[in-house]
């Protein structure tokens, strides 16, 4: 079997009708893209993005999580396209991040009113605080001779502030020797759900629950089920105490107490944030750096936090430019390939350019997909970037 591209004409593969998803025991293009690839996909889609120029894909075996065909594309009109996909979620809590179902649309509209500029600036005041603790280890250790892991302390710090702006739990990840039991098990369940993507028995073993990693599956399922219960009962005691927080969390239960349309905003604090002697870093300092904001966009341009996301169609659709996508199938839209892509960037994407972001008047979410396009916009944008700019000053 060969890949096909929606631009070329001669190919028997010009997938712009309907068709049936082949299901007989064929490789299609499996081998051609997962061999000498499979650690390396996301280089792989970019490099076939960068050779096609446009959508492209190709059948796969009809079995496991390959549901007969595979399509990826860069071009904006297609992200931008209000494609109705879902996700395997292997754990109860849904994400609502992940779903398109009438429950995302439900959250969403309770989660955007709820990313306000108080948000923001508990936000700046929380990142602060965590800077600071990672600022003393890193002056223990250099004064100690110590090795650290940068990637490990910037994770602990995220992980810190988020929990801190979402829930309103204090994990106090970067004082502790070891990541939170939460981070672990989470991280390694998402080890072990990719890894069924090329297994194509393993709905035959999730059912009979055999093998070392379906078990081990089960176990963590239990665990992130267990303590999301956990936080979720814990802030509906406290909204029972009149206590709710400025996090997110807290925002949602007291939506839902309160069946209002207006959100409450909470009693965070929206004040002046200072440091103490070397600098101001206030809130509304570091909105006015201008340039730390064009760097960190052009570093995530080339680094997104999620390189790559697979999707499954639930209905037939086509695509705006005209490639038919069918029911069931899997579908890649990777930031990862968009922001490297001379198609979307020009001649010169593939050099570091912070200046191209200083005029933010021709960027489009879906030219810069790092944080998603469309309906899906990821709301909590400027919180990412608010917090990436405060540790860099």
């Amino acid at each position: 079997m060969h890949f096909f591209a929606s631009k070329n004409v001669s190919s028997p593969f010009l997938w712009t009708k309907p068709y049936q998803v082949q299901k007989g025991p064929f490789l299609g293009i499996l081998l051609p893209l997962f061999k000498e690839n499979r650690d390396r996909l996301t280089e792989a889609l970019h490099n076939f993005s960068e050779k096609y120029q446009c959508t492209w894909g190709g059948p796969l075996p009809h079995i496991g999580a390959m549901s007969g065909s595979f399509f990826c594309t860069v071009e904006a009109k297609n992200i931008e396209h209000e494609m109705v996909f879902e996700v395997c979620l292997e754990w109860e809590m849904g994400s609502l991040w992940l779903t398109d179902q009438p429950t995302w649309y439900r959250h969403r509209k309770i989660a955007s009113r709820m990313f306000s500029t108080n948000l923001l600036r508990e936000g700046s005041k929380v990142t602060l605080k965590k800077v600071k603790e990672l600022s003393a280890l890193l002056n223990v250790a250099s004064s100690t001779g110590q090795e650290v892991d940068f990637q490990d302390f910037f994770f602990r710090m995220t992980l810190d502030i988020t929990c801190v702006l979402s829930f309103g739990l204090e994990y106090g990840s970067l004082q502790n020797k070891t990541q939170h039991p939460f981070t672990l098990a989470f991280n390694e369940m998402q080890q072990l759900l990719v890894e069924r993507i090329t297994d194509p028995l393993f709905e035959l073993k999730r059912f009979f629950n055999v093998t070392k990693r379906e078990k081990r599956i089960g176990e963590l399922k239990v665990i992130l089920d267990e303590h999301a219960k956990e936080i979720i009962q814990g802030r509906r005691r406290t909204a029972e105490d009149g206590k709710l927080g400025p996090d997110i969390l807290s925002r949602f239960i007291d939506y839902a107490t309160k069946h209002n349309e207006d959100v409450k905003r909470g009693n965070g604090v929206c004040g002046r944030i200072d440091g103490d002697n070397d600098g101001d870093y206030s809130f509304n300092t570091i909105q006015k750096l201008q340039y730390m904001d064009a760097i960190v966009m052009e570093v995530l341009r080339f680094h997104p936090s999620v390189p790559v996301t697979l999707k499954y169609a639930i209905n037939d659709d086509v695509l705006p430019d005209g490639t038919f996508i069918p029911k069931g199938a899997m579908m890649a839209l990777p930031p990862f390939d968009v922001g490297r892509s001379c198609q979307v960037w020009g001649s010169d994407a593939g050099e570091f350019k912070p200046t191209r972001f200083l005029n933010q008047k021709n960027q489009t979410a879906s030219k810069y997909s790092t944080f998603h396009a469309g309906k899906s916009f990821c709301l909590g944008k400027p919180m990412a970037l608010n917090t990436m700019k405060l540790t860099l000053a």
